[in-house]
């Protein structure tokens, strides 16, 4: 009974990890619990976005104009903690896990009065988790739910920090919706070389809730679509090099409500959808040592809406220290 109990667990988790999404909400380069019980990481995210508008394309006779384009920047940086702990063994290689993740920012935001708006707060990630686990092999998937901690204190922080991820954590940016989905993992490992791939699928609906700002909650659905990968190889006993590329789409659906002061050009009741796609690549250096490894990325978006760099209308540019420990 026990061994069929297991058949369909794994059955279950590679029905997940099918649907889409991460162990935890976070970029992956690596399972971070492999085979002990317990896993705690931090990671520290330092991020400039730049925002590149062109001048206009008539210039009056008489007046001074600035035919280059000019250019915007706004620092931004996150504090992200994440967990992981197995609560039971269900069969010798199949474990139920729990993950929880939580973020802090600042970025560079001011009120229309000049003062300073800038503080962050991300949604909290908590998940289930059914994972199969060896020392050359993970496959996980989990079913998780994100608080609206994000809608306690309301900043328009707009694209700079979903950036830091290249989107790929979007969801635990967005004001007054309830992000609920799926997550998954899969990671080959072999003495010199790690392969992972990892997928998202989440759907978040809005709320309402009383307010006394002038923005009011957006009402609809969020969707968000990911799937990612990474491969790492080792240098040498101290130093692994990598690269992890993922792609995401964010939709959102939505009604439009016109007022009787609309004009009926510009303003139509109804629904409407909107659809991003963005693709990211991070390489990144690893140091692992004993029970936990310190690694370093440097995030690069090249496609809209983070991207493409140099030339892009607004790009994001982000420096990872990321560390983390496990133990049983």
């Amino acid at each position: 009974m026990a061994r069929w109990v297991s058949r369909l667990g794994v059955a279950a988790v590679l029905a997940w990890a099918s649907l889409g999404a991460t162990a935890t909400a976070q970029v992956r380069t690596g399972d971070p619990v492999e085979t002990h019980r317990h896993a705690f990481e931090g990671e520290l995210d330092a991020g400039l976005g730049v925002l590149r508008t062109e001048p206009p394309p008539v210039c009056l006779p008489g007046l001074a104009c600035d035919l280059g384009p000019s250019l915007r920047t706004n620092a931004f940086g996150t504090l992200v903690l994440d967990a992981t702990t197995r609560l039971a063994t269900l069969d010798q290689d199949l474990f139920l896990e729990v993950d929880g993740d939580a973020r802090l920012g600042l970025v560079e935001s001011f009120r229309d009065d000049g003062s300073w708006n800038g503080f962050w707060l991300g949604n909290a990630w908590a998940a289930l988790a059914l994972a199969h686990r060896r020392a050359d092999f993970t496959l996980r998937g989990a079913i998780g739910v994100a608080l609206p901690l994000r809608t306690i204190h309301w900043t328009v922080i707009d694209r700079p920090v979903p950036g830091a991820w290249l989107g790929w954590d979007a969801w635990l940016s967005v004001w007054g919706v309830v992000p609920v989905g799926f997550t998954g993992l899969a990671e080959w490992r072999q003495r010199d070389l790690q392969v992972g791939i990892d997928t998202a699928l989440l759907v978040a609906p809005s709320f309402s809730f009383p307010t006394t700002l002038s923005a009011s909650p957006p009402r609809g659905v969020f969707g968000y679509l990911g799937v990612g990968g990474w491969i790492a190889g080792r240098l040498d006993a101290h130093v692994q090099l990598g690269v992890r590329v993922h792609v995401v789409g964010t939709m959102h659906v939505s009604d439009i409500e016109c007022s009787p002061d609309d004009f009926a050009s510009e303003c139509r009741s109804g629904t409407r959808a909107s659809f991003d796609a963005t693709l990211g690549v991070i390489p990144f250096v690893r140091l692992p040592f004993g029970p936990g490894y310190v690694e370093a990325r440097l995030a690069i978006g090249v496609i809209e809406p983070y991207g493409p760099p140099v030339v892009g209308a607004f790009q994001t540019y982000t420096l990872t220290v990321r560390g983390g420990l496990t133990w049983d």
